[in-house]
Formats: C-alpha cells, sequence, structure tokens
C-alpha cells in the first residue's frame, strides 16, 4: 500500500476525488481532505524553511572523498 498526498487546485478538486471515488474503496481510500488557504500555505513553508536553516547536520563530515566512499558502499550490496 502507498500513500499519496496532494495539493489540488480548487477547479480539479471535484473531477479528481470522483475519479478516486469510482476506484472503489478497497482500492483506495480517501483518509482525509481539507481546505488550505493560501496564506497558511506560505506560513507553512516560511517556518519549515525556518526550522531546517536552524539545522546542523554533521552527517557525512568525517568522509574525506565521497566518490570512494559511495562505491565501497555499493561494494558491500554485492
Amino acid at each position: 500500500m502507498k500513500r499519496v498526498i496532494l495539493n489540488i487546485q480548487d477547479n480539479l478538486y471535484d473531477p479528481i476525488i470522483n475519479l478516486l471515488e469510482q476506484l472503489g474503496k478497497e482500492k483506495v481510500e480517501i483518509v482525509s481532505s481539507e481546505i488550505i488557504h493560501a496564506h497558511e500555505s506560505k506560513n507553512l513553508k516560511i517556518e519549515i524553511k525556518k526550522i531546517l536553516k536552524s539545522l546542523t547536520v554533521q552527517a557525512f563530515k568525517k568522509i574525506e572523498d565521497p566518490v570512494k566512499w559511495q562505491r565501497e558502499q555499493r561494494n558491500e550490496w554485492k
């Protein structure tokens, strides 16, 4: 099973929901549906950007040669 989260323009919402409903509940379950106002969407993007800027990622800092490291990782798959 897979989950898809979509942002749909208002004029396409009804046709897409109708299509999904026609597929049947055994194949597609509409878990939630909500209206997102433009200002809410922009505020969420701003908040996410603030959070990401505040993070300091330490992963992969010790890798001196990324290409060599990748090759070693792939060799482990064999």
